[in-house]
């Protein structure tokens, strides 16, 4: 189960270390979590048999050739280090922008590609005159990095489709801006004795 949990995730780091199976078939059972769709998906149908079939486990290299993980850490402190500087890196992006490539990239998936391609249009229309989209350009304008802007959950949830219905484009006003307390943030982190502080 614990495989089927990392490919339910966007981005996966591994550590060097790490061990991955999906034996149950050399239990009488199958890989009912998801792995039958997710792992084929992700790394291929020759490559998800390969493992399932047999319930031969893999390493994190293999894991990394394979497409399953994105990064292999040299031991598990630094694994969490690296996913958490690549979530920061994620949540400095604007969260409009996140949302849509998201909801885009799930409709191919999920979907098909004509569908995922027929949206484009929309979900950029929507996104075109909102804080969000503006922040972005004047930063690149700049050439400075984007400032964080809130984000309404609802205005985020709008762009998603859901129920294989059309998505609601309209967008609502982004509250204003707040800056995240990030020097408190990681001062507490290192007080509290957690490693991969940052000064």
């Amino acid at each position: 189960m614990a495989h089927e949990l990392v490919l339910a995730a966007d981005i996966r780091v591994a550590a060097a270390d790490v061990r991955f199976g999906q034996d149950e078939n050399t239990h009488g059972r199958f890989p009912g979590g998801g792995s039958t769709v997710r792992f084929v998906r992700d790394a291929g149908w020759g490559n998800a048999m390969r493992y399932m079939l047999t319930g031969d486990h893999w390493g994190a290299d293999e894991a990394r050739r394979l497409g399953v993980v994105q990064e292999v850490a040299p031991d598990r402190e630094r694994a969490l280090e690296l996913a958490i500087e690549i979530a920061e890196r994620v949540a400095r992006c604007g969260p409009l922008g996140i949302q849509t490539t998201l909801a885009s990239a799930h409709l191919a998936v999920d979907r098909s590609e004509e569908t995922a391609y027929a949206e484009l249009g929309a979900q950029f229309g929507a996104l075109f005159r909102t804080q969000d989209f503006l922040e972005g350009r004047k930063a690149e304008a700049l050439r400075r990095r984007q400032r964080t802007v809130v984000v309404v959950a609802r205005e985020a949830a709008a762009i998603r489709p859901r129920d294989g219905a059309r998505a609601d484009v309209r967008h609502r006003e982004l509250l204003p801006r707040r800056r995240v307390p990030w020097r408190r943030y990681w001062s507490a982190r290192r007080d509290a004795g957690v490693r991969g502080h940052r000064p």
